[in-house]
């Protein structure tokens, strides 16, 4: 699925991401006030978007994360330090 899908939808539309992994298209979705819902068999995975939807619900953190998203020149420079973040944060668990 493509990560900046959100963009395309208007506000308080639903996103849905059938092979949802980590979540990353959720998180963005859910901060440009998109609703999500994300499948994905594999438990990890699971627990990982979880967690990551509990992590922004605490408003300092979403304002940090909305602050990161509006810094970038375009969607492309925004996917990519998305992947590379993700990769840094959750390499320990996912045994990158």
């Amino acid at each position: 699925m493509c990560h900046n899908t959100f963009y395309f939808a208007k506000p308080g539309a639903w996103i849905l991401d059938p092979f949802a992994g980590s979540s990353t298209t959720g998180i963005a979705a859910n901060l440009a006030n998109r609703r999500y819902l994300g499948i994905d068999m594999e438990t990890e995975f699971l627990e990982i978007s979880k967690n990551r939807k509990l992590e922004i619900e605490n408003p300092t953190i979403a304002e940090t994360y909305k602050q990161k998203i509006n810094g970038f020149n375009d969607k492309n420079e925004l996917r990519l330090f998305l992947a590379q973040e993700l990769k840094e944060e959750y390499a320990p668990a996912l045994e990158f």
